[in-house]
């Protein structure tokens, strides 16, 4: 069983439904295969389980021993691609840079071509005399800078 295969099904699975994409492929030594699926407007267990058994079926046709899990990443699974961060447009990001020991926290307000960009207020001294100032900040992201980004949950 060849990865490139598994890949090659859920591609043409993709182009029956162009809303959906491939987040993450993972496949086992003992042939365990997870597939991560996401939707520009949210998966559906029906669309998960459509695909679990085109890919069973090939299995079934080659003869391969495998298990398969197909779902969706879920709210905590870290963003990776652009895709994902389009989807995540206007909600609230905690992004882990490469370089910088503090991750950066705020509100997703543009996704443009291989970078994000995070608006928040911050607290910040005054120039003159005492006390601080709320300012908004901005922060322009290449994608490839970042660590790990995730979605910040809020329960309010």
């Amino acid at each position: 069983m060849k990865k490139e295969q598994i890949e090659n099904l859920i591609e043409a699975y993709v182009e029956l439904f162009p809303h959906l994409f491939l987040v993450e492929l993972r496949m086992s030594p003992s042939n365990a295969i997870e597939v991560l699926m996401d939707s520009d407007k949210g998966i559906t267990i029906g669309e998960c389980k459509q695909l679990s058994r085109k890919i069973e079926n090939h299995a079934e046709e080659n003869e391969w021993d495998i298990s398969i899990l197909v779902s969706s990443p879920g709210i905590d699974y870290p963003l990776r691609s652009e895709r994902q961060f389009r989807k995540n447009l206007n909600r609230k990001l905690k992004v882990q840079l490469k370089t910088e020991n503090k991750p950066v926290e705020g509100n997703l307000v543009a996704v443009e071509e291989h970078q994000i960009v995070l608006k928040w207020k911050a607290r910040i001294p005054k120039e003159i005399g005492k006390g601080k100032q709320t300012v908004e900040m901005t922060k322009e992201i290449s994608l490839e800078d970042i660590d790990k980004a995730n979605v910040v949950l809020s329960f309010k």
